[in-house]
C-alpha cells in the first residue's frame, strides 16, 4: 500500500524572517514559536538554546563544536544558513546578485589593482623578447552598510498567518535591494565619505542618446564603451527596456531584460531613465557579514526621509516608543560596498532623449 505525503518546502529566506520574528516576540517568543511553527523549527531551536550569542559564548566546559547532528554548535551552522539565505533573496532583486562576473574582493582587506595589464608580441627568430610593464595601485575597500528598518504590531507577530512572513521578508529584502541598486546606477550619486559609495556611473560623461532609434542609442553606448564588450552587460529599467524594443533591430529585449545586439540585458526599477553599460570584471564588489536586530523598548523616529536625529542630542521628530505602541522594530543590515578599479561603464539619460 502505498502512501502519500505532501511536504511544503519552506521559502527562501523565511527562516531567517522567522528568527527576526522569534527575537522580537519577548519572553512569549518560545511558546508562540511552537505553536506556529513546530518544535523542530529553527526559530524554537535556537530560542531553546538560549540564543545563538549563547551558544557562541558560552563560557562552560563543554565538548569541541561542530556542525554534525546533536552538537552544540550545529545551531550555529543553521542560523548562518538561514541568514545566507535572506540575502540570497535580497540578491536575486538585486542587479548584484543577478549579474555574475564582478570582482569579488574582501572588505577592509589591501587590494593591488592593475590599471593597465601586460602585453605580449610576436618575435622573430633570434630578436630579442620585447619588455612589458604594468601599473599598479594599491587601494582596499572599506566596509559601507545598507539597513532596512520595519515597526510591526504585538498583533501582527502574534498572527498565525503564513502570509505575515512572507510580507515582513518581503518588505525587509526589498528595501535592502532597492537600496543597493538606487545607490549603483544613479549617476548623479556622488557617494557619501564614509557613509555609501558613489554610483558605477557617477563622473563619467553620458553617452548622446537618440530619441527617435532605441537601437543607436545601443550603439552609441558601445561606440563609448571603454572596456572589453565581450563581458558587457546591459541594465535598465522595464519601461526603459520595454521601449527599446524594435521588431527590426532589437527584437529580444523586453521589460525582463533579454539582450541587445547579443549583449545581455536585466531590468531593475531602480535604473530609472538611465541606461547602463558595465563590465562587471572592472568593478570591485565586496560584501561582508549580516546582522539582524531587533527592539520592543526602543523609540524610534517614525519616519522614512529627512531623518533629524541629532547621535549627540537624542533629538528628532515623530518619535514613537515601541513599548507604549505594543509594538517591536526589527532591522536587517547588508555590509556591501564597491568601486570602478578601471575604465568600464558608459550610460545614457533616455529620459532627456524623450
Amino acid at each position: 500500500m502505498s502512501r502519500i505525503v505532501s511536504v511544503r518546502p519552506t521559502l527562501k529566506g523565511i527562516d531567517f524572517t522567522r528568527m527576526a520574528m522569534a527575537a522580537a516576540m519577548g519572553p512569549e517568543a518560545r511558546d508562540i514559536a511552537v505553536k506556529r511553527w513546530g518544535e523542530q523549527s529553527l526559530a524554537v531551536r535556537v530560542a531553546n538554546a538560549g540564543g545563538v550569542e549563547q551558544l557562541a559564548f558560552n563560557k562552560a566546559a563543554v565538548a569541541a563544536g561542530s556542525t554534525v547532528s546533536g552538537n552544540w554548535a550545529e545551531l550555529l551552522a543553521d542560523e548562518e544558513t538561514a541568514v545566507t539565505e535572506f540575502f540570497e533573496a535580497v540578491r536575486e532583486r538585486s542587479i548584484i546578485g543577478r549579474i555574475a562576473g564582478w570582482r569579488n574582493v574582501p572588505l577592509r582587506t589591501r587590494l593591488v589593482c592593475a590599471n593597465s595589464g601586460f602585453t605580449a608580441a610576436w618575435i622573430g627568430e633570434a630578436e630579442p623578447v620585447s619588455l612589458s610593464a604594468s601599473a599598479f595601485t594599491e587601494d582596499n575597500l572599506p566596509s559601507r552598510k545598507v539597513s532596512a528598518l520595519t515597526v510591526v504590531t504585538d498583533e501582527m507577530l502574534d498572527s498565525a498567518d503564513p502570509q505575515v512572513e512572507l510580507l515582513i521578508r518581503n518588505d525587509l529584502a526589498g528595501a535592502v535591494a532597492a537600496a543597493v541598486d538606487q545607490t549603483l546606477l544613479d549617476p548623479t550619486n556622488a557617494g557619501v565619505a564614509g557613509v555609501m559609495p558613489a554610483s558605477l556611473s557617477n563622473g563619467i560623461t553620458a553617452t548622446t542618446a537618440s530619441g527617435t532609434s532605441s537601437a543607436q542609442t545601443v550603439r552609441n553606448l558601445i561606440a563609448d564603451f571603454p572596456s572589453d564588450l565581450s563581458r558587457a552587460v546591459l541594465i535598465a529599467s522595464p519601461v526603459t527596456l520595454a521601449n527599446l524594443y524594435d521588431a527590426n533591430q532589437l527584437p529580444n529585449i523586453g521589460v525582463r531584460g533579454g539582450n541587445a545586439i547579443g549583449i545581455p540585458a536585466f531590468a531593475s526599477e531602480q535604473a530609472g531613465d538611465y541606461l547602463t553599460l558595465i563590465d562587471p570584471d572592472g568593478i570591485a564588489m565586496g560584501a561582508g557579514t549580516t546582522d539582524l536586530r531587533t527592539s520592543r523598548e526602543a523609540t524610534i523616529e517614525m519616519l522614512d526621509s529627512s531623518l533629524v536625529q541629532d547621535p549627540s542630542t537624542g533629538t528628532g521628530t515623530a518619535m514613537v516608543s515601541l513599548f507604549q505602541i505594543n509594538a517591536a522594530a526589527i532591522m536587517a543590515t547588508q555590509f556591501v560596498n564597491w568601486e570602478v578599479v578601471r575604465p568600464s561603464v558608459s550610460y545614457a539619460d533616455v529620459g532627456a532623449a524623450s
